[in-house]
């Protein structure tokens, strides 16, 4: 038989290394979680790059405004990129096409 004094020792061997174990485990789950939180961060930071990299440098250049919504454009800028269209239409327009079409 084993006596109190041994079964105790055992038991705080057993414990010991229970204790070692969850702080293992919980120094992996920290470092994985800062891996995970570093991955996240560089994905975002490569989005932001290309976001700024497509972004216009100069919110009011006429041709950036292009592609805002109606609603978004001051009474200028709607005027300037409605007539902008209108010059754009009449440039690339085949009259010959075009009546060739309206026969048909």
């Amino acid at each position: 038989k084993e006596g109190a004094l041994s079964q105790h020792k055992k038991w705080l061997y057993e414990l010991r290394k229970e204790k070692e174990r969850a702080e293992r485990e919980r120094k992996k789950g920290e470092e994985e979680k800062e891996e995970k939180t570093k991955r996240f961060m560089e994905r975002e930071a490569k989005k932001r790059a290309a976001a700024w990299r497509h972004a216009p440098k100069n919110p009011d250049d006429e041709e950036e405004n292009d592609n805002k919504p109606a609603w978004a454009m001051t009474e200028s800028q709607s005027e300037d990129c409605a007539s902008k269209e209108l010059l754009d239409f009449c440039d690339n327009l085949d009259f010959d096409q075009f009546s060739h079409d309206l026969e048909l």
